[in-house]
C-alpha cells in the first residue's frame, strides 16, 4: 500500500469524521505488541516477544443513545511488530489504523461526570514502513519477495473510564488478517493504553 494512498484515504477520513461527529479529541498512548506464528510441524519452538511502541492519532464519538451509547471511530498512526527471545531478531512496523467501536458508559454521578466505560468493535489498517534490528527497512506488499502483507484487520475489546474531556482505555487488537506473504497462520496482536482528550463537545 502506497504512503500517498494512505495519506489521502486518511484525510478524508479526517475531514468526514470532523464533519460528523458530535465530540472531537485526540488520542496519545503506549502499546505493546508482538505477532503470533503457526510454526510448521517439526520446526524449532521459539518465544515471541511484545516490543514496545505507540498509538496516536483524533477520535470521534457520536450520541447513539444519550448518556449511554456511543459510536467512536478514530484516525491513528500505531506501531506493530515483535521480538525473538534469546535473539538480536526485531521488526518495528508502522501502520495507519482506523478502529471502530460501540462504546457504552456507566456514571458514577448524577451529574455523569465520570465513570467507567466498556467497548467493543472492529479495526482495519495498513502498514507502509518499519526496519528490522539492523535498520533494514521492511518491505509490505503481496509478492513472496515482500515481508509482509500491508492489510491489517481485527477485533477490538476495550474498557476504561471517563473524567469529563479525558478518557483513559485500554484496548486489544487481535488480528485477524493473515499478514504472511510466504506462509499461514500469521497476525497481530497488540495491547494499548490510550488517553483521549475530547477538545470539542457538543
Amino acid at each position: 500500500m502506497k504512503l500517498s494512498r494512505l495519506i489521502l484515504i486518511s484525510s478524508f477520513i479526517l475531514a468526514f469524521g470532523h464533519l460528523q461527529a458530535q465530540n472531537i479529541g485526540v488520542t496519545a498512548g503506549i502499546s505493546f505488541a508482538k505477532m503470533n506464528f503457526d510454526a510448521p510441524e517439526g520446526a524449532v519452538n521459539f518465544k515471541i516477544l511484545s516490543i514496545p511502541t505507540y498509538r496516536g492519532g483524533f477520535t470521534f464519538e457520536n450520541t447513539l443513545i444519550k448518556n449511554k451509547f456511543f459510536l467512536e471511530f478514530s484516525l491513528l498512526a500505531a506501531g506493530r511488530g515483535f521480538k525473538i527471545e534469546d535473539s538480536d531478531m526485531q521488526k518495528s512496523l508502522h501502520y495507519i489504523e482506523i478502529p471502530m467501536s460501540l462504546k457504552y458508559k456507566i456514571a458514577f454521578s448524577k451529574q455523569r461526570h465520570f465513570g467507567t466505560l466498556l467497548s467493543a468493535g472492529g479495526y482495519i489498517g495498513g502498514g507502509y514502513a518499519g526496519k528490522d534490528q539492523d535498520g533494514n527497512k521492511i518491505k509490505f506488499g503481496k509478492e513472496e519477495t515482500d515481508d509482509f502483507k500491508p492489510l491489517d484487520y481485527g477485533i477490538i475489546p476495550g474498557f476504561g473510564f471517563y473524567f469529563g474531556p479525558v478518557q483513559l482505555s485500554w484496548n486489544a487488537n487481535f488480528g485477524l488478517a493473515d499478514v504472511s506473504t510466504i506462509g499461514s497462520g500469521t497476525s497481530h496482536l497488540v495491547h494499548s493504553i490510550s488517553i483521549t482528550y475530547f477538545f470539542v463537545q457538543d
